[in-house]
């Protein structure tokens, strides 16, 4: 069946009318090559009741372009009826945000207060926050014309990129769930994303740059204890985990800790061989990071939020805290289904661990980057933990860890090719 197009809604201030005509160019190629239905203001009709009309776009659209400046944000038009149901489409059902940054603007101005009409739940969401084109710092305004036009590029770039990726008509794959109890394999679509993040707190995470992956599938949680304990029965010589005769650590239900790296890879060959020639890996760094911040380029798995013990098990004390049981933190949902990739354990990826790959690619658009040269005998983590701050918990924060380290706030998840459960 013919997949229905991508709907964008553009919201804008009249007053920014100029810059919105470099952009025509662009929109009407994607238009033009039937991948979009790009809508503004300009397409209601004479006769036509605009307040319906635009109701009904902003109901449809699947992503948004906000044209922000210190007139967009003075709009009571925009603020009271064009916000609050994109906002909470965003949040409901993942509109993509995408913001252009016009002009210089009050940024406490772009601090929106929203109340979600679902639960009456309070909160303030930040424009400024979201990943977008120009900067709040280095606007359109401050850009040359030939500057400008790079930017609109970039923006049509990834709204055909987020034209091909969503699949709005399609099922998704069931998940797999007889290999071992509670595992559920989650289909991630492929695509092309910005990995890492030029404003970032470390400069492991610099610069942002394009990466493309291919479809595959990503466990909803992390290995279990009880998962763990199938795989010691069948290898008895195996060395246990540390920490597993610790009533804090060895809940049936809790992540496993206290594992090294070698030791996840080798539960890995162990499932596959089990499973008749399916392939279960470590998920590389960028897979890792796609499935935690989607298409739309959140902070965090569940947007852009900060931290709440809703969202996610963290800032435990040392001695006498532990990781909760998996899945217990539905509000920390990922972009595409996962659960506890935000606090709970430190999760190893397969990548070893080199604080300049970002570097390195940056000028390039790597396809299912690997990194298998770094520093020695450290492999790359992600995802914070039970102990530690909501800082970490940020979707393009890294770590590295010796591959022989077995923590008590370190274990891992599986991943798997798309085609072994297409």
């Amino acid at each position: 069946m013919e997949r229905s197009k991508s709907k964008v809604f553009i919201s804008y201030s009249r007053k920014d009318n100029p810059l919105l005509e470099s952009f025509f160019p662009f929109k009407n190629t994607l238009e033009r090559d039937g991948l979009v239905v790009v809508w503004t203001d300009r397409e209601i009709q004479t006769g036509q009741q605009w307040r319906k009309e635009i109701k009904k776009a902003l109901n449809e659209a699947n992503t948004a372009i906000l044209f922000i400046s210190q007139t967009f944000l003075a709009s009571e038009f925009i603020y009271n009826e064009e916000l609050p149901p994109l906002l909470h489409a965003h949040l409901q059902r993942g509109l993509t945000i995408l913001p252009v940054f016009v002009s210089p603007f009050d940024e406490d101005a772009a601090k929106i207060p929203f109340q979600d009409p679902d639960t009456q739940e309070k909160k303030i969401i930040d424009l400024a926050s979201f990943q977008g084109y120009a900067t709040p710092d280095h606007t359109l305004e401050h850009r040359t014309s030939l500057e400008q036009k790079g930017i609109f590029r970039d923006l049509a770039k990834r709204i055909r990129e987020l034209s091909t990726q969503r699949p709005p008509d399609d099922p998704p794959s069931p998940p797999i769930t007889d290999l071992l109890p509670g595992l559920r394999m989650l289909p991630v679509p492929g695509g092309v994303f910005t990995m890492g993040n030029d404003q970032g707190e470390f400069k492991d995470e610099k610069p942002a740059h394009h990466v493309e992956l291919s479809p595959f599938h990503l466990a909803e949680t992390p290995v279990t204890n009880q998962q763990y304990r199938l795989f010691l029965e069948a290898n008895p010589n195996y060395q246990k985990p540390e920490y597993s005769m610790d009533e804090r650590f060895s809940n049936d239900q809790q992540p496993v800790v206290g594992v090294d790296w070698n030791d996840a890879n080798k539960f890995c060959t162990w499932l596959s061989q089990k499973s008749s020639g399916k392939k279960f890996f470590l998920p590389t760094e960028a897979q890792w990071e796609y499935a935690a911040r989607g298409m739309d380029g959140r902070r965090f798995p569940w947007g852009n939020d900060d931290p709440t013990p809703r969202h996610a098990c963290f800032g435990l004390d040392w001695e006498t805290g532990k990781p909760a049981l998996v899945g217990q933190y539905p509000a920390g949902r990922g972009p595409f289904g996962h659960l506890d990739l935000a606090g709970n354990i430190w999760e190893w990826c397969r990548d070893v661990w080199d604080a300049d790959a970002y570097k390195k690619r940056a000028s390039l658009l790597v396809k299912d980057p690997l990194v298998t040269v770094g520093e020695r005998g450290w492999c790359s983590v992600r995802g914070g933990s039970w102990v530690g701050p909501a800082s970490s918990l940020r979707a393009d924060d890294r770590g590295g860890g010796g591959a022989g380290s077995r923590c008590v706030n370190l274990g891992f998840r599986l991943a798997a090719p798309y085609s072994l459960f297409a």
